[in-house]
């Protein structure tokens, strides 16, 4: 009876005043709890998907960019992506005058997994745009060979952001991805 009293007497009578049982009033608090963690576990997710369309989301640096070629790639080397995990690439190169862009992946030939869990989408924008809108999104499947390959994608503003996704359920571990500029 110790969680009953503590409740005070005066709720105790105002359950009982409104014909609800001490047992439906219990139950109707725990169901609210229950309906809390519940919208707040769907908030989370909705924001962690917002996320993705906000520049200021941490993104990967270029491992290697030189002089010679640095107007039209960048190299992101050494990546490792855990299931169900995401990495976004802002490489740094105006695509303002580009109308494709390339991306070439290699896998680390000790990766646990292959290409087949893969997932590239595109974003882009603008620099006076507050956000990324979705672009294209390409499947490892579609590449030839199950440890690297090579896709097009349309250019859509002069801001590109890659979303690296790996879908399988094993560690990715990317040796390389090469961003290059396409102009026609």
């Amino acid at each position: 009876m110790q969680p009953i009293q503590s409740l005070g007497r005066g709720a105790v009578r105002a359950c009982a005043a409104g014909g609800m049982t001490i047992n439906r009033f219990i139950q109707s608090l725990i169901l609210g709890c229950f309906a809390l963690l519940a919208c707040s576990a769907a908030e989370q997710k909705r924001s962690e998907q917002e996320a993705v369309g906000e520049k200021s989301r941490r993104a990967a640096k270029p491992a290697s960019r030189t002089a010679a070629g640095s107007e039209t790639w960048e190299i992101y080397a050494a990546i490792t992506l855990e299931p169900g995990k995401a990495l976004a690439i802002n490489p740094k190169l105006d695509f303002s005058t580009a109308d494709k862009v390339a991306v070439s992946v290699r896998l680390d030939p000790h990766s646990p997994s292959d290409l087949t869990s893969l997932e590239l989408q595109s974003y882009w924008s603008v620099p006076e745009a507050e956000t990324y809108s979705a672009g294209e999104t390409r499947s490892g499947d579609d590449f030839a060979f199950l440890n690297n390959g090579s896709t097009m994608l349309q250019v859509y503003g002069s801001q590109f952001r890659l979303i690296v996704r790996n879908i399988g359920d094993a560690d990715m571990v990317i040796q390389q991805i090469i961003v290059f500029r396409k102009s026609s």
